[in-house]
């Protein structure tokens, strides 16, 4: 899948982001998409607007049980 189309499902739901190598995917597009922008701030608000995050919340990829 193209990153535009896997962006759009992405966005309307149709392909959830519970994985942390798809939060990679996906804040990769917006910074590429938002480079000359506010970069990776804007980045990190897109993903944060809507509910994509790393480690936070049901997205918490990069901790480990102990």
């Amino acid at each position: 899948m193209m990153a535009q189309e896997f962006r759009v499902k992405a966005e309307n739901g149709e392909l959830p982001i519970d994985g942390h190598d798809l939060v990679l995917r996906i804040a990769y597009i917006y910074t590429v998409e938002y480079m000359f922008d506010d970069g990776v701030f804007d980045t990190v608000h897109k993903l944060h607007t809507r509910g994509w995050s790393f480690g936070q919340g049901d997205l918490k990829f990069n901790r480990y049980a102990s």
